[in-house]
């Protein structure tokens, strides 16, 4: 209890430290998966600060060989620590995360882009988990609601497609390609994106064929 009081209190503070913010994403994502569907009265309070660290703007980027890359500062620990916990969030909560899903989903996809590769490796594992949770939704979803959840998963394909046409990093491709993969085997899902870009993005690739790369070191400490 005293630990759960002092991270709500370090995520609805708008001075806190961002590794402090960090640290409480973290701790409510690990919350999360051991109280599942019980957690949900808890989104109100966490996703707001989560949709705002991913929201944020960033400066710590640097050109170098002619590519933007990003430098690891306590507001990238906190985007990514964001980014881990809403993937926990709609894998604990499942059905009761759905009214999360047009808020956060938009946020999620904004990450595809992003010059990081480990907030691009995070952002694909839990664009797998939000479209695990839409597949499992797929079969008792009402016909009126039918387009809008076809367009979530949509989105969910289209930025993993975005992830995977990213040259450089071993480690993103390889989450990509993995959350691929999960997706393939999810029906639910694939009955709700239809035909999607995803094959040819992965162009024949796996996840198991995927080797390191020196990219993945890119990072540097601030």
């Amino acid at each position: 209890e005293e630990l759960a009081a002092a991270a709500r209190s370090v995520l609805l503070d708008t001075c806190a430290p961002s590794e402090a913010r960090a640290s409480a994403h973290n701790f409510y994502g690990r919350v999360a998966l051991a109280q599942f569907e019980d957690f949900a009265p808890s989104l109100e309070t966490v996703m707001p600060p989560a949709l705002e660290a991913l929201r944020a703007q960033e400066t710590g980027h640097v050109v170098k060989h002619g590519r933007s890359r990003s430098v690891r500062t306590g507001s990238h620990e906190e985007r990514l620590a964001a980014i881990e916990a809403i993937g926990n969030y709609a894998v604990a909560c499942g059905a009761r995360f759905a009214p999360q899903l047009p808020s956060a989903l938009p946020a999620l996809c904004a990450q595809a882009q992003h010059p990081n590769p480990q907030l691009r490796a995070a952002t694909a594992n839990a664009l797998a988990q939000i479209g695990r949770v839409l597949g499992d939704l797929a079969q008792g979803i009402p016909s009126s609601d039918q387009q809008a959840a076809s367009r979530l998963a949509e989105a969910v394909a289209q930025s993993l497609s975005e992830i995977l046409q990213q040259p450089g990093s071993s480690a993103a491709l390889r989450c990509a390609l993995q959350a691929k993969e999960d997706l393939d085997a999810c029906d639910g899902f694939l009955s709700l994106a239809g035909a999607t870009s995803l094959s040819s993005a992965a162009a024949g690739r796996r996840s198991e064929d995927v080797e390191d790369s020196d990219d993945d070191q890119e990072d540097e400490e601030e």
